[in-house]
Formats: structure tokens, sequence, C-alpha cells
């Protein structure tokens, strides 16, 4: 539940959370890539990555593009919620400056 709230009010803790989350698919897309490029991937480790039962009759290059697929959209999606922070942020930091440097 701290987490959650901290998450939420605390606008520095968000950031780094959402910088972690992304770092971590980044590294996790790169060791696919790492296995891929030495071509050490088998069927199961590609069906697990998909969701996909053992007996799927897919081709291999077509659960690569698949994956990488689904790692290109979760890396940008990841990026744009953390765009969409800094923006927010960077919103509300303007509207306090104009706030404060009103004369009443």
């Amino acid at each position: 539940m701290e987490h959650l709230e901290r998450l939420e009010n605390n606008w520095l803790y968000s950031r780094m959370a959402e910088e972690e989350v992304l770092l971590q698919k980044i590294l996790d897309f790169a060791i696919f890539q790492n296995k891929l490029d030495k071509n050490t991937l088998t069927t199961k480790e590609l069906n697990n990555e998909l969701n996909l039962e053992d007996n799927n009759t897919m081709s291999k290059e077509d659960k690569i593009s698949l994956i990488i697929l689904k790692y290109e959209k979760e890396i940008q999606e990841k990026t744009q919620k953390l765009i969409d922070l800094y923006k927010d942020q960077s919103s509300n930091e303007l509207d306090t400056i104009r706030f404060e440097s009103t004369n009443i």
C-alpha cells in the first residue's frame, strides 16, 4: 500500500519506478537479441515468450517476428508513459511558476 501511495504522490519515486521498468524491458529485449544472434533460442523459449502451447505450428521466424514486435511495442509504451510523466511534471511546475509570479 505504501508503494502505491508513493507512486501516486511522489513524482521522483514514480519517475524512478517507470525508468526501472523501461530499463528492465530493454534489458530483456537485449538478452533476447543476444540469444537470437547466437542462434541459441529453443522452440520452447519462443513458445513461452508468446504464451503458446508447445504443439503450436507457427514457424520459428514468425514467432521471432512477433516477439520482436511485442518488445518494440512494450518499450514504446513504457517510453511514452515516462514522457507523459515528465510532461505532467513540467506542466505542474509551469503552473506553480505562473502562480508564484502573479502580483496580487
